[in-house]
């Protein structure tokens, strides 16, 4: 005996997608790893932040300008190993018979001096930058128009052509000067006070 038992079409096509769907949702797609994704969103998003970040003022370059701390625990934590130290020792102005020792810390684009008093803590006296990754306000770093660096900062004190200089006030100056070269940011140098 044969049978005839035939299945119409529509219904055939709608239970051969049930049936897709029923094993789609048993075999979940992979997703990715939400903690890869939330790094990835921030990373962007504090590298948009930082590049249209200015300083409020001054005041806030000297101590804020770089993106680490200009001392050599920070720097190595921040930034690796240098590719270079340079280190020399000379006598405390204060103190007769200690030791001070002067390093010179060396990354490509940044050059750090440290004076370190015999047996105190680092203390930054002069950075060297010619490279925005350093930088905590990039917006107004190397490769920046001087109109754009005295739109953010006002008119600077008078330093020659080509230079731009702040006296940046904490309780004592600490001159910030942009060095140009062709109207735009070529160097920036950050003088500390170190008594």
């Amino acid at each position: 005996m044969t049978s005839n038992f035939r299945i119409p079409a529509r219904p055939a096509t709608f239970l051969l997608l049930a049936f897709a769907a029923a094993c789609a949702e048993r075999t979940p797609a992979p997703t990715p790893d939400a903690a890869a994704i939330d790094t990835t969103v921030l990373a962007a998003d504090a590298d948009s932040a930082r590049a249209l970040a200015v300083p409020d003022g001054c005041d806030e370059l000297a101590d804020h300008f770089l993106a680490v701390q200009p001392v050599r625990s920070e720097l190595l934590a921040t930034l690796g190993p240098p590719d270079s130290i340079a280190s020399r020792t000379q006598e405390n102005r204060h103190t007769p018979g200690v030791v001070d020792t002067l390093f010179d810390v060396f990354y490509p684009g940044l050059h750090v001096s440290i004076h370190t008093p015999g047996g105190g803590a680092d203390l930054p006296s002069r950075v060297v930058v010619r490279d925005n990754r350093y930088l905590a306000y990039p917006r107004i770093g190397i490769g920046a128009a001087a109109d754009s660096v005295i739109a953010v900062l006002g008119e600077p004190a008078p330093d020659g052509d080509d230079v731009l200089s702040y006296n940046c006030t904490m309780v004592v100056d600490q001159p910030v000067r942009f060095h140009l070269a062709d109207g735009r940011v070529a160097r920036i140098t950050i003088e500390y006070y170190v008594d």
